[in-house]
């Protein structure tokens, strides 16, 4: 049965009938007492249900309809998924924002995506008081605490529509999807590579990313998450999975505390855990420093940047009894392709340190990737395009049943990230989805990852791309990460011209100014890594930098771009090198 029409809701009604007692979600709200216990709220499958039905119920008397948008700026607590299968069941359309992308960034994204409703933590509020042009078309404010002198405009309190209704005793009637394009909801990138971008989620591919996940990693109600991502809790929600919601601040993922990740990790048994390598970095860290294990862990997944591959050989040391995993996607393909940490130590690391790139995985089933040469252009005719073979460099591009077909209300965005194969002598048309990123098939049909297509730096000894070269300086023992620019040594020169390439090294220390002796002997030690390689042979200048500009989703994918502009000024002495 075709899942095109059915609204993803159902799966949760599904589950409250079949297990109506199974703890679906648990949270901690720090220590209370002289003997610090943990302050625990639990919510069944069939409370969750209630509760969202009178969310949606509440949402409807207030005028509120399908098709409406409501913008979301909620902490990964019991709120969120109650409110989110409350606006699913209700037909109206959730939108994510990351509010760490940055105000500028946050207030355009806003007054683009017009939306009605505003469901936010109290600093929400006050973003809608500060900023009152950018929501002009919010008629109902909703705030998880209660405001003193919010009342200038219409904004309520979230606990008050968990409140059942007397006239609802039945359950919610579901919105149906008028077609399998309904828009279910909105999910904005991180804008960590350019202007963020609201792609257009529907009920189908929904239900086809939980139905991938859930055949390949076998979640069963027995299982418990711990999701470091507040979205990836509803896929394993809707596997029956009982969730921990994880003492973090899903924005500010490099400040996560790693005690407390792990001392809940092993106080619940947890199986399964997901979310971006910034936290799961210093988890594995932490582990290793106090020599922790995890035994009852059967998957961790990271995603949403690059992942070193010594965090796979810390975790597999930790894990006693599990494995790593780095699915490769984006929020507009997700997941498309996956690997285990261990394929990734016996086939991917070596390579990796020798300038290969960052293995990411085959291809999850129904799901095809081809390399095309790289193109800046809309491409709208599938047979001028020159698809690569196995080996060769170049635009990844993904087709399957996850792929997204728009941004919202952005059609010259979407033309250029979007391309219709019309197949001969027949109706088919396959949709393909320009990842903005660069790599390779290898003969085994594996992905290998090189970076993003924004961050190729074309040279006068030919393009180099970030990873591979990033790859070989990360190696030094005093590294903590490296980045690849291209710097314009004579004034004047023409934007198109190549550039010569450079290193921006941030050391372990995070010191930018080292004594004479000590950057004689640390850069000789760089350039004789660097004169090994034949695609960083060539690189001519190193600069030091105390920390990157990072993504403010994840805190781990590098702003090169800006990192170019900084060492430029510092190249010309427009600026003081720190």
């Amino acid at each position: 049965m075709s899942n095109n029409n059915i609204n993803i809701s159902t799966v949760l009604r599904a589950l409250a009938a079949h297990q109506p007692q199974h703890t679906a979600l648990i949270e901690e709200n720090g220590k209370h007492g002289k003997h610090g216990k943990h302050n625990i709220h639990k919510m069944s499958y069939a409370e969750l249900e209630k509760v969202s039905d009178n969310f949606a119920y509440q949402m409807q008397a207030r005028g509120i309809k399908a098709g409406d948008k409501v913008l979301i700026f909620l902490l990964p607590k019991l709120n969120f998924p109650i409110v989110m299968w409350g606006l699913f069941k209700l037909g109206a359309i959730p939108v994510l924002l990351d509010p760490g992308m940055g105000v500028r960034n946050l207030l355009a994204s806003i007054a683009h995506i017009a939306p009605l409703v505003l469901i936010t933590e109290p600093k929400g509020i006050l973003l809608r008081l500060l900023f009152a042009k950018k929501f002009c078309s919010t008629k109902l404010c909703i705030s998880t605490k209660k405001i003193p002198g919010a009342n200038i405009f219409r904004c309520e309190k979230l606990s008050d529509f968990f409140l059942p209704m007397p006239s609802a005793a039945a359950p919610f009637p579901l919105a149906r999807p008028a077609t399998p394009s309904a828009t279910s909801a909105i999910l904005f990138t991180s804008g960590g590579t350019g202007i963020p971008k609201g792609v257009v989620y529907t009920h189908e591919i929904f239900h086809q990313q939980i139905a991938m996940m859930q055949q390949e990693f076998k979640l069963t109600p027995n299982d418990i998450d711990l999701p470091g991502f507040p979205f990836f809790a509803l896929f394993t929600l809707a596997m029956g999975v009982t969730i921990i919601l994880p003492p973090l601040n899903p924005s500010k993922p490099a400040q996560a505390d790693p005690q407390l990740i792990v001392d809940a990790l092993l106080r619940h048994q947890v199986s399964f855990a997901a979310g971006s390598p910034a936290i799961w970095s210093k988890v594995a860290n932490y582990c290793t420093e106090k020599n922790i294990t995890i035994p009852s862990m059967k998957s961790l997944l990271m995603f949403g940047a690059p992942v070193d591959p010594e965090i796979h050989r810390q975790f597999s040391h930790i894990l006693t009894n599990g494995t790593t995993y780095t699915p490769y996607g984006a929020t507009e393909a997700l997941p498309l392709t996956n690997i285990t940490g261990k394929e990734i130590l016996q086939a991917g690391i070596d390579a990796y340190h020798h300038g290969a790139g960052m293995l990411v995985g085959r291809p999850w089933p129904m799901v095809e990737i081809r390399i095309m040469e790289i193109d800046e252009h809309v491409q709208n005719d599938w047979s001028k395009i020159r698809i690569l073979p196995c080996e060769e460099r170049g635009e990844i591009i993904v087709s399957g049943p996850t792929v997204t077909s728009e941004y919202c209300q952005m059609p010259e965005k979407t033309a250029l990230a979007k391309i219709y194969q019309q197949h001969p002598n027949s109706a088919k048309v396959t949709l393909w989805h320009r990842m903005g990123d660069l790599g390779y098939l290898d003969q085994q049909g594996r992905l290998w990852f090189c970076g993003r297509k924004d961050h190729l730096l074309q040279t006068r000894h030919g393009p180099l791309y970030p990873i591979p070269c990033e790859a070989i300086f990360n190696q030094h023992q005093a590294v903590f990460r490296s980045a690849l620019i291209g710097i314009q040594e004579k004034k004047g020169e023409k934007k198109n011209m190549p550039l010569t390439p450079a290193i921006v090294i941030e050391r372990k220390d995070h010191r930018v100014k080292l004594s004479p002796q000590e950057q004689e002997v640390f850069e000789n030690e760089l350039i004789s890594l660097a004169k090994h390689h034949a695609h960083t042979a060539h690189i001519a200048y190193i600069f030091y930098h105390p920390s990157f500009p990072v993504d403010v989703r994840h805190n781990i994918k590098i702003d090169r771009q800006k990192l170019q502009y900084w060492a430029q000024g510092v190249f010309e002495k427009r600026r003081p090198f720190f």
